[in-house]
């Protein structure tokens, strides 16, 4: 059986039991692999202790899963994945770590990910990108600041938001890095960053 907590609203449930135990494996045999305790393994199954970044890359690797196996949330929207940014900022497809578990208590309404192509802002390369796309009215608090903007034809852009009111284009996305700033009549969404965290 599963031990789970509360995390606001959610119900967040540890499956390093389970994964255990479907590989045959020994409390004793993971305490070895992980150079720990047999006691400090049950306290991590039973989550009697917090499951840091850490602690999961090493049990992922450990039990040859994914960290996203080791803990399943409920209630908390999709992380959706948008792909690698290139120098430029813009998105590009392509495939990401899972990230999924690293949020912890971290509340986000609508969240994105997309990894860093190439450094840029404080943004370094090979980082996860983790980001709360904002309601249409809250967009003005982005303005001046790094953010991700999804444009109307489906394209997104690592940039700055800067507002020009008085234009048709009322958005100019300055890249952080290198590239020309590029002009938006409007916005599907922007987001803000939350984390970013350094994909292994």
């Amino acid at each position: 059986i599963s031990r789970t907590a509360k995390t606001e609203g959610n119900e967040v449930m540890n499956n390093i039991r389970q994964l255990r135990k479907a590989q045959g494996m020994t409390q004793a045999e993971l305490a070895r692999r992980l150079e720990t305790s047999v006691a400090t393994i049950s306290r991590l199954e039973s989550a009697d202790i917090r499951l840091s970044a850490d602690w999961l890359t090493r049990i992922a690797e450990a039990l040859g899963a994914r960290m996203g196996e080791l803990i399943e949330e409920r209630g908390r929207p999709a992380l959706a994945a948008l792909g690698h940014i290139r120098a430029d900022g813009w998105a590009v497809p392509g495939a990401l770590p899972d990230s999924a578990g690293l949020l912890g208590d971290v509340p986000l309404a609508d969240p994105v990910q997309v990894l860093i192509g190439a450094d840029q802002g404080g943004f370094k390369a090979g980082e996860v990108l983790i980001a709360d796309r904002l309601p249409s009215f809250q967009i003005p608090q982005l303005y001046n600041c790094p953010c991700l903007a999804g444009l109307e034809d489906g394209r997104a852009r690592l940039a700055r938001l800067v507002p020009l009111p008085e234009s048709d284009a009322p958005y100019l996305l300055v890249p952080l890095g290198d590239g020309d700033a590029s002009r938006a009549a409007a916005l599907s969404w922007a987001a803000r960053p939350v984390l970013a965290v350094r994909a292994l």
